[in-house]
């Protein structure tokens, strides 16, 4: 799983401004799916400063790495 404390304070705010603002709130401690789904919608989604304080580049590559620990973990690879 991917959870919201995985962010820092700043992107984990921006994160649930997203979420606030587009319907997707109760979502960031979601299963792998949840998250990539997430991960896809902010990736097309308007760079903006109150959804990425830290940078949407960061954001993503933040999750981006979640992601792949979390399936990696998943399935047993190490």
């Amino acid at each position: 799983m991917v959870f919201k404390t995985d962010f820092l304070a700043p992107a984990r705010r921006g994160l649930e401004r997203f979420c606030e603002d587009n319907d997707c709130e109760g979502l960031l401690d979601g299963g792998l799916e949840v998250s990539a789904w997430l991960f896809f919608r902010l990736r097309e989604a308007e760079d903006r400063a109150e959804w990425f304080p830290s940078g949407k580049w960061a954001t993503l590559q933040r999750l981006e790495q979640l992601l792949s620990e979390a399936a990696t973990a998943r399935v047993g690879f190490a």
